[in-house]
């Protein structure tokens, strides 16, 4: 595990994405993935990290065309914090 967790820092530090930014874009690959644990553990992170909800919800909404509707559901429907999500939605999720 120590390895890994040494291979992720590396990879985090390889490019020019801010902290913000890579955490949309790993939360963006576990939904297109439809990985639950990752879905939830990015979302749980995002949040934690002060990302904004809209921001999540955005990723969400990104996926429809991207990766299509069950990848969005992934990235919206499979995480428990989907009703704080939900309150700041103007429009009525599946």
């Amino acid at each position: 595990m120590q390895t890994y967790e040494k291979l992720a820092d590396k990879l985090h530090g390889a490019g020019p994405l801010s902290p913000r930014e890579r955490r949309l874009v790993k939360l963006a690959i576990g939904a297109g993935a439809e990985a639950k644990g990752a879905v939830r553990s990015h979302t749980r992170k995002a949040l934690g990290e002060g990302i904004e909800p809209e921001g999540l919800r955005h990723v969400a909404v990104l996926a429809v065309s991207t990766a299509g509707y069950p990848a969005a559901i992934a990235a919206y429907g499979l995480d428990e914090r989907r009703d704080r999500l939900r309150d700041m939605t103007p429009w009525a999720w599946p």
